[in-house]
């Protein structure tokens, strides 16, 4: 046989392979386990009998869970302005954040322990608009927004932070472009909620379904070690 056959022959086996069934492995504990204790028929009366959990927001979940929100933290979001801003979508009865709006809520988990902090960067920024100023007054500037404002700026972050770092001059700082902040300041407590919203709604894509333990005693269903169910 020339390689020419061998080419013809290895093409047409190719060929043949596609159109083959594949076949479908089982794994030999799970195979012992139906003959043992019929799994396949317990696993179908669990689905059957359980309850799958919400996994999505729809608009009366959405202004429930701002309901619950305003009364927690004592604010005043206001859900329906957030939609006619396209922060949120509805879309097939069910509410999303938009991708965009998404990302400044990530900015919002980086800095929310630095709230003091981001605002003042905001002040000095907006205050020096060469975007630079020296190491003195830059301490005095600092002191006297502690001051005014009653509270307390983290030193250490600072003068470890990229916003302000030394610059070429001795004695003189650079001021970074601290305006790609700006959105998420002037929305902070409308990006907090929408951060919660966002921890929220991927909490609920975790879950899976339930069961009522009740179910289980009364059908004398066994092996639940066997389960990864959540039973109430």
């Amino acid at each position: 046989m020339d390689y020419k056959e061998r080419e013809v022959i290895d093409a047409l086996k190719l060929t043949i392979n596609q159109f083959k069934v594949p076949v479908q492995k089982r794994f030999k504990k799970a195979d012992d386990a139906n003959k043992l204790w019929n799994a396949a028929l317990l696993f179908s009366k669990v689905v059957k009998e359980s309850k799958p959990f919400t996994r999505l927001f729809s608009r009366g979940d959405f202004e429930e869970f701002t309901n619950q929100y305003n009364l927690k933290y004592s604010t005043n979001i206001d859900g329906p302005n957030l939609f006619k801003k396209f922060w949120l979508r509805e879309v097939l009865g069910f509410v999303y954040i938009t991708d965009a709006v998404r990302v400044v809520t990530n900015d919002y988990e980086k800095y929310n322990n630095l709230k003091n902090e981001v605002f003042f960067l905001r002040c000095l920024f907006q205050n020096y608009p060469e975007k630079t100023i020296e190491k003195s007054v830059f301490a005095e500037t600092v002191r006297l927004y502690e001051v005014e404002n009653d509270l307390k700026i983290s030193e250490e972050w600072m003068a470890n932070t990229n916003w302000v770092k030394p610059s070429i001059e001795e004695d003189i700082l650079k001021i970074g472009n601290v305006d790609y902040l700006f959105n998420l300041l002037d929305n902070w407590n409308d990006f907090a909620f929408l951060h919660t919203f966002k921890k929220q709604f991927q909490k609920r894509q975790e879950r899976k379904f339930e069961i009522d333990s009740k179910i289980l005693t009364q059908t004398r269903w066994v092996k639940l070690n066997y389960l990864s169910f959540n039973i109430v």
